[in-house]
């Protein structure tokens, strides 16, 4: 059994007397969790409603314009997974504004360049897969949540 700190157990009994579901269990329930799953047990629903998850892929010929925008959506905080493919988390809002910035940047020059923005659900989020390469989505699903007690 793994030794909780004290802390975590106060602001746990705080959670369970503000209410949460049932779902949340005993404390003996997190014994054999890490602590991105603790988290990802409080905030599923959460997430679920909040956050659009969308992959952002590109094939950009030109070196200074592919910088430019890889810069520009890792400042919209995407996170890069391969060269070019981010997995990007946010308000709906937030990447409508990205992918209309996007749109005008290629207007300004004349290319056959392609940007895909392929927005997926919190469900298509948790079935990705990958082969070779650990990529942790659990991190980029739960990386911006923050809690305040």
């Amino acid at each position: 059994m793994k030794h909780l700190h004290p802390k975590f157990v106060k602001e746990q009994a705080k959670i369970q007397r503000a209410g949460l579901p049932e779902a949340f269990g005993a404390l003996a329930a997190f014994d054999d969790l890490t602590p991105i799953q603790v988290l990802h047990a409080f905030f599923k629903d959460s997430m679920k409603k909040s956050y659009q998850y969308c992959w952002i892929m590109y094939d950009i010929e030109d070196d200074k314009v592919r910088r430019y925008i890889s810069k520009y959506v890792q400042k919209q905080g995407a996170v890069r997974i391969q060269k070019s493919v981010f997995l990007w988390k946010g308000q709906k809002e937030r990447l409508a504004k990205m992918q209309k910035a996007l749109v005008e940047v290629q207007k300004m020059y004349e290319n056959e360049d392609s940007i895909l923005f392929l927005e997926i659900s919190w469900e298509q989020m948790e079935k990705t897969r990958v082969i070779g390469k650990h990529i942790d989505f659990e991190w980029m699903a739960l990386r911006t949540t923050t809690v305040v007690l």
